[in-house]
């Protein structure tokens, strides 16, 4: 059920010849922290302290909303001509690089009969979840997914798993991007998805999982690769880069992380803060099979056998454990 003040409701129930100006307004609160706000009026419209602007052109589908637990949605499409910057970067630029994913958004309805009259209390409408976007040089479109879309995450959202679940550099990893960061430039070139990584000695598999930028040549611009090898100094990357590399072309390197306890945190110090991961947790198996002393307790990753039960009924198992 909608709530309404008790303007708002007055104006609804006008009697006579009254017009009445309605008016969308757009709340976007970012993962990074940021919140942006729009409206789908031709001017700016500011309630409750906070101002929404009429800049990129927003709209959106009729949104259904049942009750029980189901997942209503709303479709919505903005248009930019490239001058709503978000971050520095055109609107458009940064929903397609991912800015927007997950972000959450609360769509609200204005009733009024003047634009400079805001005393009224807008009306929540919908609140959900920004789905993945679909962008071309003017326009995105997303679904968003209303909240009860939350009940269908894992809990808990962390996996039992030998490896890490933090991303790398992020704030709860804490390595520090900089100093992982290496200038380097390219030496002898095989093709665009190998080359030797000249001015920088690091051992191989260093930069596994990482990632490569040009900042001169050709490829200029492009978006970083990822490293699949890197041995005896030649990396080599997933994807190829767009055009041809030439040697003495600049790049940046950083190291990846195979979030192993044992290598990737290794490698950044972070086995005893910033490891988020059970790789010490035995396998379900251990509880029957037992470990690798006869009579005892199994231990994952030990091959041996184990008695199971009384002293004159049991008999002997062979364990063998992979962690």
């Amino acid at each position: 059920m909608k709530t309404a003040d008790a303007a708002t409701l007055a104006t609804l129930n006008s009697i006579g010849d009254v017009k009445i100006l309605r008016a969308d307004l757009y709340t976007f609160y970012l993962k990074n922290n940021s919140v942006l706000r729009f409206t789908d009026a031709d001017t700016l419209l500011t309630v409750g302290g906070n101002s929404f602007v009429s800049g990129p052109n927003i709209s959106r589908t009729k949104t259904k909303q049942s009750v029980g637990i189901t997942v209503d949605t709303v479709q919505i499409t903005i248009t930019d001509d490239g001058s709503t910057l978000v971050n520095g970067k055109p609107i458009l630029h940064q929903i397609r690089n991912g800015v927007f994913r997950g972000a959450r958004v609360v769509i609200q309805k204005m009733y009024l009969t003047s634009w400079t009259d805001l005393s009224r209390a807008p009306v929540n409408w919908f609140e959900g979840i920004i789905g993945a976007p679909s962008v071309d040089n003017m326009t995105a479109s997303f679904e968003v997914r209303a909240m009860t879309e939350m009940l269908n995450k894992q809990m808990p959202s962390d996996l039992h798993q030998d490896t890490c679940n933090n991303d790398l550099y992020d704030s709860v990893c804490g390595a520090n991007r900089a100093a992982f960061t290496f200038d380097g430039s390219a030496g002898a070139v095989t093709d665009r998805k190998r080359f030797v990584l000249s001015g920088v000695l690091q051992a191989d598999a260093y930069f596994v999982f990482g990632k490569v930028k040009f900042t001169s040549g050709q490829n200029v611009g492009q978006p970083a690769r990822t490293v699949k090898k890197y041995t005896g100094g030649v990396i080599e990357v997933f994807q190829s880069f767009p055009y041809d590399i030439a040697p003495g072309d600049l790049c940046v390197a950083e190291a990846g992380c195979d979030k192993m306890f044992d290598t990737g945190c290794a490698k950044f110090g972070r086995q005893s803060t910033g490891f988020q991961a059970t790789p010490f947790i035995p396998v379900p198996e251990t509880a029957i099979e037992g470990g690798g002393i006869a009579g005892t307790a199994g231990s994952s990753g030990s091959t041996g056998r184990a008695t199971i039960g009384s002293s004159g009924t049991s008999g002997r198992y062979p364990g063998t454990y992979i962690k």
